[in-house]
């Protein structure tokens, strides 16, 4: 995610090899641990240490952050619906941390609501990432 002033900003994808002197916004490690592993690991992928200048705890404040043009911020596909003013969302090319869909249980629950919830998660998650790039072709 980028400040829509930036000069990235006119990428339709962008190269992790781009985010290399970028001045990086990271969720702080306590608030969002498996978000900034992934960043960490990205970095680690490409062999690149871009210049971190803040870490936040809320979503919130790093959209403000980069909204205001104080560095770039790499989030999860999920957050491209916040649509926030200020900012683009451009997709990453590459190898990418990726991060399933997961559901956990306790299989001894026959509550009708936990079997509906499961029916319903297991019937629409094939079309998640389908219906994001529908709306999203960038992300395609």
């Amino acid at each position: 995610m980028v400040c829509e002033d930036d000069a990235l900003a006119d990428h339709e994808r962008m190269a992790p090899a781009l985010l290399k002197d970028q001045p990086m916004i990271l969720w702080t490690r306590a608030a969002a641990a498996t978000t900034y592993a992934d960043v960490v690991e990205l970095f680690r992928l490409h062999d690149i240490e871009p210049p971190i200048v803040d870490e936040a705890p809320r979503i919130q404040t790093i959209l403000a952050l980069v909204a205001s043009g104080a560095g770039i911020a790499l989030l999860p596909t999920s957050f491209i619906n916040l649509n926030r003013k200020g900012v683009r969302f451009i997709p990453l090319d590459g190898p990418l941390p990726h991060r399933p869909l997961a559901l956990a249980w306790r299989t001894a629950n026959q509550s009708p609501t936990v079997r509906c919830f499961l029916d319903v998660a297991a019937q629409e998650s094939p079309q998640y990432l389908q219906d994001l790039s529908q709306h999203y072709p960038q992300l395609g």
